[in-house]
């Protein structure tokens, strides 16, 4: 049985935990979110200058724009970026598991060096890299689909492709939504700062001090099933599984949950 006493520390520990995180990845959140939106201006300057090549068949319907012209363009514009993105992330995904890691360790000669964190962060990036390559690939190929088929000048079709690589920087104030390179930073920072928390635990975990952990949900109309789910199972042994499948947060793009860890009563 727990006490009254450790009942109510759970409850402060509840009420603490989302705002912690998100004041220790605010600068993390931005700093990324500023070198993602450069990473995109660079590539999106890059691919247009290349695309001026294909300027004579814009207009020309029998002759319209396809997908093997323009797509090596882009491949070599996503290939010349693709350090910048790279940098950009494995830096701010290391900084995010060390804060994560720090906010759940439990003894402070706990350590982030075990193969585990080091597979993360070496594996993570390059994934992370390749899954937005292919977004970007995907929005462009609308475009020009759309540009083709409806027989658009060089001209306008340049200016919608700028506006797209824009908004993955700035978004579209006026229809009130967020960013890609907001999107991504939340969501990727998020990710890796849940994951060093989950990390802490384990090893406090392997060191002999039986922990346990619970998904912490925003429960609001915005609130996923699956995250309400979660956060419903309460306390769960550290190696199992959430209802989700999930072994901590987050479970979607821009999941606001974030994961409780404590040693086990008992």
């Amino acid at each position: 049985m727990r006490s009254a006493l450790a009942d109510a520390a759970d409850a402060f520990l509840r009420e603490a935990a989302r705002p912690v995180r998100d004041l220790a990845l605010e600068r993390e959140r931005r700093r990324l979110e500023r070198r993602l939106g450069h990473a995109w201006e660079v590539q999106g300057a890059a691919f247009l200058r290349r695309l001026a090549a294909l300027r004579p068949r814009f207009p020309d319907v029998q002759e319209a724009v396809r997908v093997q012209d323009w797509e090596p363009l882009l491949d070599a514009a996503l290939r010349l970026t693709r350090g910048l993105f790279r940098r950009a992330l494995d830096r701010a995904i290391r900084a995010a598991v060390r804060l994560g890691f720090d906010a759940g360790r439990v003894a402070a000669s706990f350590d982030l060096a075990n193969p585990r964190a080091v597979a993360y962060l070496r594996d993570h990036g390059a994934e992370l890299v390749a899954g937005i390559e292919d977004t970007t690939r995907q929005e462009i190929r609308a475009l020009l689909v759309q540009a083709a088929a409806e027989g658009w000048s060089y001209d306008r079709a340049a200016r919608a492709i700028a506006r797209r690589f824009a908004e993955f920087r700035d978004g579209r104030p006026q229809e009130h939504i967020r960013s890609r390179a907001h999107l991504v930073a939340a969501t990727e920072l998020g990710n890796a700062y849940e994951h060093g928390t989950l990390l802490a635990a384990e090893q406090a975990h392997a060191s002999g001090t039986p922990m346990e952990k619970a998904w912490l949900a925003v429960l609001d109309d915005r609130t996923e099933q699956e995250c309400r789910d979660n956060h419903a199972a309460g306390w769960i042994p550290i190696d199992q599984a959430f209802p989700s499948g999930h072994q901590r947060p987050l479970a979607h793009p821009a999941c606001r949950c974030t994961l409780l860890t404590r040693p086990r009563a008992g």
